[in-house]
């Protein structure tokens, strides 16, 4: 434990000197902007060896940026975070811990039409989110092409058998026609102790007709199992100009070609591999608006499991009333008819949002009736309750907020969080 967080330190000690270096030219003449976030979370877990275990936990989250990533040249961007247990009463693995979530060089020139960033980084490549350790570098090719291709080493929280060996890298091809059409074709491979994790392929595309109707989608290929991952389309269809539009989905999921083969990848789904099962998702929302005053929402959804041969159908109505400038009233009503005891249920919310010039309330009710008992439950509670104000001409928030909630699988479950955020630009 000692030589690890002297580890932690160290780095936490590198990753402050490189941002010093780098930040104090840049700072000169670029906008800088700092954004810190100090959270008190309590709430009680059960552990191996005792119950109801109190909890209080800091954590800290800073962001600090020079320059805008929209404006060319050079800027600079880094988000982190850490945690210290309070109380340290075995509920973590570890009493300290922290991330350096992104930290990056980019470089842009909107008027070569290119851009480049060097560090830790997040890249969404037209189908999927890569987090890694590298480099990324787009450009257009004429008015209508555009290549984007990175490559380093993934990103984890935990590293697993050291980083030897591990890599990732891909790419994207896209064709834009104006705003009326646009394809993208994406390519990754990632790499775990030098033996391929995850190899796939895919398609984007999006599609706008006129009467402003919209559709856009995805496709992605596992070239290790041979098979396709992941389908999801949607499209956006305006009723004339009556503010009523319907909105069409279609998914399908393959969960045994949806997971890669690195077993140490975290999912709280990794138990359906090996099951061959596919779920294919359908439906459609109503969206209809009144004057700016009243949105109503309708929404049914179709979950079909091929491998269970189950099917569940959920029905909602959800309704948001402008109450002021930035207040709402929203109120809700849904059930899900399905086999399981699980998929059998109705359920009723309220929530509520107010802002003045104070600071602001919101506040959620969740009810849920199962239509069998789970575990000698038939019911789950959930509310919650937050007020903040902001301070100093809004360089300073303060949040304060609570909830509590039971069902068939905790008895009892409260938490509350005290958040204070501070904001500085230059």
């Amino acid at each position: 434990m000692g030589s690890w967080r002297f580890f932690e330190k160290q780095t936490v000690c590198k990753i402050v000197v490189v941002f010093g270096v780098v930040f104090s030219p840049l700072s000169a003449f670029a906008a800088l902007s700092i954004e810190a976030e100090t959270l008190m979370r309590f709430y009680e877990r059960d552990t191996l060896f005792e119950k109801d275990q109190e909890v209080l936990a800091l954590y800290e989250y800073f962001q600090l940026d020079s320059g805008e990533l929209d404006s060319d040249g050079f800027s600079v961007h880094g988000y982190g975070w850490g945690r210290s247990d309070l109380i340290d009463n075995g509920v973590f693995d570890k009493s300290e811990t922290g991330e350096l979530l992104y930290g990056y060089v980019q470089y842009k020139s909107s008027q070569r039409g290119y851009e480049a960033s060097i560090g830790r980084q997040q890249v969404f490549t037209g189908i999927r989110t890569e987090s890694l350790d590298g480099i990324s570098l787009s450009g257009g090719i004429g008015a209508a092409l555009k290549v984007e291709i990175y490559g380093g080493i993934p990103q984890s929280v935990e590293t697993v058998n050291g980083r030897s060996g591990d890599s990732i890298y891909g790419g994207r091809l896209g064709y834009t026609l104006l705003s009326l059409y646009g394809l993208g074709v994406s390519y990754a491979k990632a790499e775990n102790d030098s033996e391929i994790a995850d190899e796939s392929y895919g398609v984007d595309i999006s599609l706008s007709i006129p009467l402003s109707i919209t559709t856009a989608g995805y496709s992605i290929y596992n070239m290790e199992t041979d098979d396709w991952k992941e389908h999801s389309y949607e499209a956006k269809l305006p009723l004339g100009s009556s503010g009523i539009s319907l909105n069409p989905v279609y998914k399908t999921f393959n969960f045994d070609d949806y997971f890669d083969n690195d077993e140490t990848t975290a999912s709280p789904f990794r138990f359906l591999v090996g099951e061959d099962e596919k779920l294919t998702i359908t439906g459609a929302d109503i969206d209809l608006v009144f004057w700016e005053l009243f949105d109503l929402a309708l929404t049914y959804k179709h979950y079909d499991y091929d491998k269970l041969d189950e099917t569940s159908d959920y029905y909602s109505a959800r309704g948001v009333y402008n109450l002021m400038k930035n207040s709402q009233l929203g109120l809700e009503a849904g059930v899900m008819n399905g086999e399981q005891d699980e998929n059998k249920y109705g359920l009723v919310r309220a929530d509520l949002y107010l802002a003045g010039d104070i600071g602001f309330l919101s506040a959620d009710f969740i009810y849920v009736s199962y239509k069998e008992k789970i575990n000698d439950e038939d019911k789950s509670i959930f509310g919650s309750l937050s007020v903040g104000s902001s301070f100093m001409d809004d360089m300073l928030e303060v949040k304060l907020s609570g909830d509590a909630s039971s069902d068939p699988y905790f008895d009892s479950d409260v938490r509350g969080l005290l958040s204070l955020t501070y904001t500085f630009e230059k």
